[in-house]
This record gives structure tokens, sequence and C-alpha cells, in this order.
């Protein structure tokens, strides 16, 4: 299940674009794990859901891959420059669709899908 991160986890006005040690980057990050179904669930969600991820507000970059390894399938990340610009885009209309989508996506597959916030140092 998807968090809903706009005041469910996202902490407001935590750093974003610094430099000297603070973040400058950060990454909403989506972990599933694998279907049954591989090819039709590869198919969905790399022609429908992935495409819409660019038309996050504030969005700077997806990027997706399989995982090789471990408990997931595919890793799914999407760049921002602060917690307030991700906030600010899963709180639009595009971004709660996307979440509800995301959700429908795990169910009708059966799998689940963990979501976390990363930030890369500067």
């Amino acid at each position: 299940m998807v968090p809903t991160p706009p005041g469910g986890g996202l902490q407001s006005g935590a750093p974003g674009r610094r430099r000297g040690g603070e973040w400058i980057t950060v990454r909403l990050v989506g972990l599933w794990t694998q279907p049954a179904d591989v090819d039709a669930f590869e198919r969905e969600y790399l022609g429908s859901h992935v495409p819409k991820l660019s038309s996050l507000t504030g969005n700077q970059g997806v990027s997706t891959a399989r995982c090789i390894d471990g408990a997931y399938f595919r890793l799914t990340e999407v760049a921002f420059a602060s917690l307030d610009a991700i906030s600010a885009a899963l709180a639009e209309r595009a971004g709660e669709q996307i979440l509800a989508d995301a959700n429908a996506l795990a169910d009708k597959f059966g799998i689940r899908l963990d979501v976390l916030v990363v930030a890369d140092p500067g």
C-alpha cells in the first residue's frame, strides 16, 4: 500500500538542494515485489504507469530498473529538489491519480509496493 505522503510521513521544510554535506536531491522510490505474471505487469507498468510519472510537477527525472537480487522485482525513482516538492506534486490531481493507480496496479497483480524517500548527500 502506498502511503499518503502529503503530511503523512514527508517532513515539510526538510532540506533539498543544498551543498556542503546536506542533501542535494531527494528521490521518491517505489519498490515492487515480483508479480506472478511478469509479462502482463511489465506491459502495464512500463507502458502506462511509468510514463505518467514524468507528469509530476517539479520532477527532475524518472528512472526504473529490474532488480536482479533481493526481495524486490522492480525499483523506480522520481527525483525532486526537496521533500516539499514531492509533497506538492503528490497533492495535485495528477499525483493523487498516480498514487491511486499504483495501489490499483499492486492489487491487480497481488504484489507489494513499498515507497520511501531517499536523499543524495551534497
